[in-house]
């Protein structure tokens, strides 16, 4: 008798484990890509006429299409292309495999004719908002934990030799997910030193891209069907 309570106790103790782990899991989170992993996200334009007024959509296609030493740190290529075309705008996004992190963007457009290209550099370790590209690539601070509010210091390189400093505070919640998933979300809010919102994502846990997001110059939405 005493051996099977002994044995239904450490059934109990195994069953509460498991339980505090899956909830630690669930309170924080990092998308996890494989070489190869593909996906779809919608995006639209503020009218440049008019107010609370919106583009047609525009459909990226995102690709993992794979890893490579930058330097001394390894990322994640990932390629993305305007699905018909008509755009005239690719670029190659790199993100750091250590912490998920923006590490920098190829772009090219074509213009009149001509291929334009442009790249840009992030920052490790800090937020990045897609200021100077359609492409939505806004990447918050991984991995993503709730409650969390952070400050981050970003120094950009200007003309001349000049740097500018701006600091960015990421704030990270839960919200119900209104598709109607058991599961919350992670709300990210990104705002500078004046309150202003440079960019909001709600990512769910089972998926590689944010469900939502926006920042001053465009919404995007991952297509989930």
């Amino acid at each position: 008798m005493k051996n099977g309570f002994r044995m239904l106790a450490w059934v109990a103790m195994i069953v509460l484990l498991c339980a505090s782990i899956a909830a630690g899991s669930e309170s924080v989170f990092s998308p996890g890509w494989r070489v190869g992993d593909t996906w779809l996200v919608k995006a639209v334009y503020p009218s440049p006429v008019a107010d609370d007024e919106w583009s047609a959509p525009v459909y990226w296609n995102y690709r993992v299409a794979g890893r490579e030493m930058e330097g001394a740190e390894e990322t994640y290529i990932v390629d993305v292309s305007e699905q018909t075309g008509r755009v005239g705008l690719k670029a190659r996004l790199f993100y750091r495999c250590a912490d998920g992190s923006l590490a920098g963007v190829d772009m090219e457009k074509m213009s009149r004719g001509k291929i334009i290209g442009t790249t840009l550099v992030y920052e490790k370790g800090v937020p990045a908002v897609s200021e100077r590209t359609l492409i939505p690539c806004d990447t918050p601070v991984f991995p993503l934990e709730e409650p969390l509010s952070s400050e981050y210091r970003i120094t950009r390189a200007m003309g001349g030799g000049m740097k500018t400093e701006r600091i960015v505070r990421q704030d990270v919640r839960k919200v119900p997910d209104t598709e109607g998933s058991s599961s919350p979300l992670f709300e990210v809010r990104c705002t500078d030193d004046k309150g202003s919102t440079l960019f909001l994502q709600r990512w769910s846990s089972h998926y590689p891209w944010p469900l939502y997001g926006e920042n001053r110059n465009m919404r995007y939405w991952l297509v989930t069907e």
